[in-house]
């Protein structure tokens, strides 16, 4: 694909970017209304996925994200807020006991439940997470990152965010932000779905495009991001496939198979797998991974992965 030139990096902010894939926006929408009976109500006819030729990072246009409405939606599922992530554990090793913890998009705080620390902030958007979190006594604020970095610079020992730079239309900003209210040799902890893995290639998520994400991060962004804000890279660690996505682990290679046999194109969005007799096979042929499969120590890495980075002086 040529270059958009036009079109700058929210990451780095460079220009050599290209066009992997334009999908159909109705095509989108069509897809929540089915699946999690959300309507989005926006006259967007088509969205761009660009592949960033400097630091990797993976980003669609126009960055449409979703409002309040739309998460509300997503909130009554159960599976939306999990109480426990491998993540929550892989970031708890790296918690000093006396340390200060900022989470950005803290949800109802249940990180809080892991960790031994000196003192925990939250920072949360939806009402009714923080309304929970106060039933918990956890300390939950209103405010964006770039507010709450402008009266507490350089004041916390950890500041993470799980699921949440995926969702962030300016990573620039939240993640210069971020790293601002780091102490130097604080630890910034972030967990972002691993598109190096399963979750990159799947077919028809539209969890994994706008409004809900839209950005995608592979490891080599991961590692490129070090040097953009004065960080070193301390760990990449990726949680194992869970029980929770053995199904879709298996479906997405059950799809792929399919694509190879009949010579398709890979891509984001496929009608094809809408029909029924289709679906059918697919949900077959995907019992075969899944089988070979139960036991965890043939398991291969999972939906996230979870990157550790220290602030440098």
């Amino acid at each position: 694909m040529a270059k958009d030139s036009k079109t700058c990096c929210p990451l780095c902010g460079h220009e050599d970017n290209y066009i992997a894939e334009a999908l159909s926006f109705a095509a989108i929408k069509k897809i929540y209304r089915k699946q999690f009976k959300i309507i989005i109500d926006d006259g967007l006819d088509e969205i761009a996925l660009h592949v960033c030729r400097n630091c990797g990072l993976k980003f669609y246009t126009p960055a449409l994200t979703g409002g309040e409405r739309f998460y509300e939606g997503l909130q009554k599922y159960d599976w939306y807020y999990m109480a426990d992530k491998a993540e929550y554990k892989t970031a708890a090793g790296f918690v000093p006991p006396a340390g200060d913890v900022l989470e950005i998009g803290a949800g109802r705080g249940l990180f809080r439940r892991h960790i031994n620390c000196g003192s925990y902030t939250g920072l949360e958007f939806s009402a009714h997470a923080i309304e929970m979190a106060k039933r918990d006594n956890v300390l939950i604020y209103d405010q964006n990152i770039g507010e709450h970095a402008d009266s507490n610079g350089g004041r916390y020992d950890v500041v993470c965010a799980f699921q949440v730079l995926e969702h962030v239309a300016d990573a620039r900003e939240f993640l210069s932000s971020a790293v601002k209210c780091l102490k130097t040799g604080g630890r910034l902890i972030i967990s972002v779905p691993n598109e190096s893995g399963f979750t990159g290639c799947e077919t028809n998520n539209v969890l994994n495009m706008p409004p809900h994400h839209v950005t995608r991060w592979t490891d080599t962004c991961l590692i490129n991001m070090a040097g953009l804000f004065n960080l070193k890279l301390v760990a990449l660690d990726y949680e194992t496939l869970s029980d929770m996505h053995l199904r879709p682990y298996g479906i997405c290679m059950a799809q792929d198979a399919i694509k190879k046999i009949l010579g398709m194109k890979k891509s984001q969005i496929d009608r094809l797998f809408f029909f029924f007799p289709v679906r059918l096979l697919v949900r077959v042929l995907a019992m075969i991974p899944m089988s070979g499969l139960r036991e965890a120590g043939m398991r291969p890495r999972g939906h996230s992965v979870t990157a550790v980075y220290e602030k440098l002086p």
